[in-house]
């Protein structure tokens, strides 16, 4: 894992660069089986003070709050993003997936059936 924080200060607000590239080992919700998940991340913090100096944020920026105390710990703001990064399902990319739902899914797909009175027209003759 690599990343870069540079801290400094924009007029009266401190301000956060953080960039961040790695690979997190997740788990396919298709298959279970294990996958990695490339990040690469670049975003721009800025301490806020509360909701309304959030809304007013030039663009660019990401909302901070500034936690009591005025100490953030690094390795906070390192988690908070590889945590955005994970997908809300993690699963392998379409196609490559050891489950292939595609090809599953299109063997069941219904198929069009002969009609029954067919049959008993047949049994007629």
């Amino acid at each position: 894992m690599g990343y870069r924080l540079l801290f400094t200060m924009e007029g009266r607000a401190p301000v956060v660069h953080l960039a961040l590239a790695t690979t997190l080992r997740l788990r396919c919700q298709r298959c279970l089986e294990p996958f990695g998940w490339p990040v690469d991340t670049d975003v721009r913090l800025k301490w806020v003070g509360g909701p309304l100096e959030a809304e007013r944020l030039d663009p660019g920026f990401e909302p901070l709050l500034l936690p009591e105390g005025g100490l953030v710990n690094p390795r906070d703001l390192i988690e908070d993003e590889l945590l955005l990064a994970v997908p809300q399902v993690p699963r392998h990319p379409f196609g490559t997936c050891r489950a292939d739902w595609a090809s599953s899914l299109e063997d069941d797909a219904p198929r069009p059936q002969e009609n029954p009175f067919a049959v008993l027209a047949r049994c007629k003759r």
